[in-house]
């Protein structure tokens, strides 16, 4: 475990070092900090990838808090996102299993799109849905093929590039 802190810790002191937002120019450092903590599908096994319960976008996190166990790291997780000034998106374990965690942002010419497949399009709640509608354009398609063979979904599939 102390091994896995000190490669979490000097990852974490790379990002901050290297890291820039960029609009063309860079215009400031980005600060990272590591928020530990432990996600269990609804078996009690533990969650392989956080992009499979966890997604960030512009202003909203999704993300499936009841994954989370452990109180405390729950809420800290709740107050780290709130605190970034984003929005919960709550997703439940049976909105994971359909890969709504599995979703990514991108952007174009100030517009805001969030890719997923059908299948997550089609698991999420009616509130979820609607929030995302609201704020984004949705990009959905058919990838059953892969979710189901590949294990992976929408945000498996695309690169990011900061």
């Amino acid at each position: 475990d102390r091994a896995k802190e000190k490669t979490i810790d000097k990852f974490t002191d790379y990002l901050n070092t290297q890291f820039k937002e960029s609009n063309g120019h860079i215009t400031r450092k980005q600060k990272f900090r590591v928020i530990k903590f432990s996600a269990f599908d609804p078996k009690g096994s533990p969650i392989y990838h956080t992009n499979v319960m966890l997604a960030v976008l512009a202003k909203h996190v999704v993300v499936c808090l009841q994954s989370i166990r452990n109180t405390w790291e729950r809420h800290q997780v709740k107050k780290e996102i709130e605190g970034c000034g984003k929005e919960v998106i709550d997703i439940s374990p049976k909105e994971v299993a359909s890969f709504c965690g599995n979703v990514l942002q991108l952007e174009k010419d100030g517009k805001l799109f969030v890719v997923m497949s059908e299948q997550a399009y089609n698991g999420f709640s009616a509130e979820n849905l609607s929030t995302l509608k609201s704020y984004y354009t949705i990009i959905k398609s058919d990838i059953s093929t892969i979710e189901r063979i590949g294990g992976g979904s929408a945000r498996c599939m695309l690169a990011e590039l900061f």
